[in-house]
């Protein structure tokens, strides 16, 4: 794995996921930097399906491969709708730990994804996997995407807590176009309210 002082957009393959890799791609051209795509595939996962569903066709199919090569078809999707090169890293294990680690390894400039994948409950709350590595990840500002890109950002909320992470956040929003307009929110709770 080579060191990526880039964007990393993470996939699940979901409708979101493939709108937050645009829009990793777009940030990526505006900031002139290298995006990769990233997929975890979770074998233990695969592994407990094949164990409670015994399915034959299963045995032969080579779903790593088959993830592999999702993965670099929407890696050419993007080049082709944004003329971006993207690279690619297929990562193993649990999403939000694999994540975690990918990101503190090779410290991202900012790290993407969708806002949930293709679970049941997506359309109602912010993903799981999503809200775990926003708690998981502390080696670069995590962007949730909601919608698909149409065009750059005009404004911007970055929530702080006056930690670090919300200041680097805070001073990776500064270096989007000078048309972009930037607020800054922290919520306060009043105790026994």
């Amino acid at each position: 794995m080579n060191k990526i002082s880039g964007i990393v957009a993470a996939t699940d393959f979901s409708v979101t996921a493939e709108w937050a890799a645009r829009r990793a791609a777009v940030l990526a051209k505006q900031w002139r930097c290298p995006l990769t795509l990233v997929n975890v595939f979770d074998d233990g996962l695969l592994a407990t399906v094949k164990a409670v569903y015994d399915i034959g066709k299963w045995a032969s199919f080579n779903h790593l491969d088959a993830d592999r090569a999702r993965l670099q078809a929407l890696a050419e999707r993007i080049k082709a709708d944004t003329g971006f090169d993207v690279a690619t890293e297929l990562l193993r294990g649990a999403a939000p730990s694999a994540l975690a680690e990918f990101a503190a390894a090779q410290k991202p400039r900012l790290l993407v994804l969708g806002e949930h994948g293709e679970g049941w409950l997506s359309a109602a709350v912010l993903g799981s996997t999503a809200m775990k590595v926003l708690h998981a990840t502390r080696a670069a500002p995590v962007l949730v995407v909601r919608r698909d890109p149409l065009e750059p950002y005009h404004e911007v909320l970055v929530a702080t807590d006056f930690s670090e992470a919300s200041a680097r956040a805070a001073r990776l929003a500064l270096t989007l176009p000078p048309a972009t307009r930037l607020t800054l929110m922290s919520a306060y709770g009043v105790a026994l309210e």
